[in-house]
C-alpha cells in the first residue's frame, strides 16, 4: 500500500486512483478537490476530501446529478421515479422550460416535472399526465371541460 501512496503523490503523477472505492483524480501529483475534471470528454466532480461525486450534489447554490460511474448527466434523466431536466452544464433545471416544442414546468427546490394542476403568478395551467407538457385548446380533464388559450393559461378555471 505504501508504494501505491508513494505513487500518486509522486510530482507529475496524474491520473485515477481507487481507494476502496472513492475514486480520486490526481493532475501533477496532486488530487482533485472541491473541482471539476474532464476526462475521455466526460465531466466528473470531486468533493471536498477528493473523491469523485455521484447521485445528487451541490456545489455553490446549483444541484447536479452523476450517474453510478461518476459521470455528470444533462438533459432529461428519469431519475427515482422523477423525470428531471439537466441544463448544458449539468444544473438542475427548475421552473419552465421549452423542449421539443413543448413546455414544462420543473418545480422549485426539487426540480421534479409537474404534472397536473399549477397555479404559477395566480395563473392556472395544466400539465399532461404522464408526460407533463403544458396543454393548450380545449380539454377534458376529470370529465370537465377546460380552455387553455396559446399560452397555456386556463380559461376557465374549476379551483
Amino acid at each position: 500500500m505504501g508504494w501505491y501512496v508513494y505513487r500518486y503523490q509522486e510530482a507529475g503523477y496524474t491520473g485515477w486512483k481507487n481507494d476502496n472505492n472513492h475514486y480520486q483524480y490526481y493532475i501533477n501529483g496532486k488530487k482533485t478537490i472541491n473541482d471539476w475534471v474532464q476526462y475521455g470528454g466526460v465531466w466528473y466532480h470531486f468533493n471536498g476530501v477528493g473523491d469523485m461525486q455521484t447521485g445528487w450534489y451541490m456545489v455553490g447554490s446549483k444541484w447536479y446529478y452523476s450517474d453510478a460511474s461518476g459521470a455528470m448527466q444533462t438533459g432529461w434523466q428519469f431519475i427515482d421515479n422523477y423525470w428531471y431536466h439537466l441544463g448544458e452544464k449539468g444544473d438542475m433545471t427548475e421552473g419552465w422550460i421549452l423542449s421539443n416544442k413543448l413546455w414544462y414546468y420543473l418545480d422549485a427546490g426539487t426540480g421534479r416535472m409537474h404534472q397536473g394542476w399549477l397555479s404559477d403568478a395566480g395563473t392556472w395551467y395544466y400539465l399532461a399526465i404522464p408526460d407533463g407538457h403544458m396543454v393548450t385548446g380545449v380539454q377534458i380533464i376529470d370529465g370537465k371541460s377546460y380552455n387553455f388559450d396559446s399560452s397555456g393559461k386556463c380559461l376557465n378555471p374549476y379551483v
